[in-house]
């Protein structure tokens, strides 16, 4: 997976969460989202709503333009309780296994109304990771389960046209770095993930720049030595750090460069 289908799985959750009448009932690519339902069978339950990205498509290496975009396929499961359904405060009627449909139809709109208007803190980020909407589908499933119970479900598919993945040992910039910000400012287990993100963008650390950008572009020996933003072939240190300069030289003319001068 890459690391924008991660980023992107978190930000829907954060956005969803409190926005439909599932409530905070949200879980991120989950293997069994129904045991959740199932182990408060009896009791009035909350519909679970459940986030993945099932494929994403972008080009990581030799980039040719600034404007590049991703594709990916942001999936999000709403599943209704077998039996009664619990609603939030202050909803005026009872759902039920008869009124699936209904539940169904109503947690999607409120699912597409959150990608517009949900969550103040998490929703400017969110737009700054997709450019686009570009197709949405909805399907309808009974899923059934060993007990023979069936789970009334709705998969929402976004097509999202996205930022793509970051270079690899780049300072966290533009969207990134909105990211970082705001699960720093959440605090708690989010600056866990904000540290995960970090490290895996940054590092390896300390490379030389030229280093960053052949392998960022893709780039042969050959092509770096044709960009001229390489070392000249041969003239690196051990550590791959171009030796410092000490003559310049230009046709038949030979300039000395003392080494305590610039």
């Amino acid at each position: 997976m890459s690391l924008v289908a991660q980023a992107l799985v978190a930000l829907t959750h954060y956005v969803l969460d409190g926005q439909t009448w599932a409530g905070d009932q949200i879980m991120e690519q989950p293997v069994e989202p129904i045991g959740d339902l199932l182990r408060g069978a009896g009791d009035a339950q909350k519909p679970v709503l459940a986030v993945y990205v099932e494929s994403a498509k972008m080009q990581i290496q030799g980039r040719e333009t600034q404007g590049e975009k991703g594709m990916l396929d942001l999936k999000v499961f709403a599943y209704i309780a077998p039996g009664r359904v619990k609603l939030p405060d202050g909803i005026g009627f009872e759902l039920d296994g008869s009124q699936a449909g209904l539940t169904l139809n109503v947690i999607g709109r409120q699912i597409d109304a959150a990608l517009h208007l949900g969550a103040a803190a998490w929703l400017p980020v969110w737009r700054k990771f997709v450019f686009s909407i570009e197709e949405r589908e909805v399907r309808y499933m009974l899923v059934e389960v060993e007990s023979a119970v069936k789970i009334p479900t709705m998969e929402i598919s976004y097509r999202c046209a996205t930022i793509p993945d970051p270079d690899f040992g780049t300072p966290l910039y533009g969207s990134w770095l909105a990211l970082d910000s705001a699960l720093r400012d959440a605090g708690g287990d989010k600056v866990k993930l904000a540290d995960l993100f970090k490290g895996m963008i940054e590092s390896p650390a300390g490379l030389p720049a030229y280093q960053d950008l052949q392998a960022n572009f893709g780039l042969t020996d050959a092509g770096l030595a044709a960009t001229g933003l390489g070392p000249v072939p041969g003239a690196v240190t051990e550590d791959g750090d171009p030796v410092e300069l000490e003559q310049i030289t230009n046709d038949s003319d030979v300039i000395i460069v003392p080494e305590d001068e610039p």
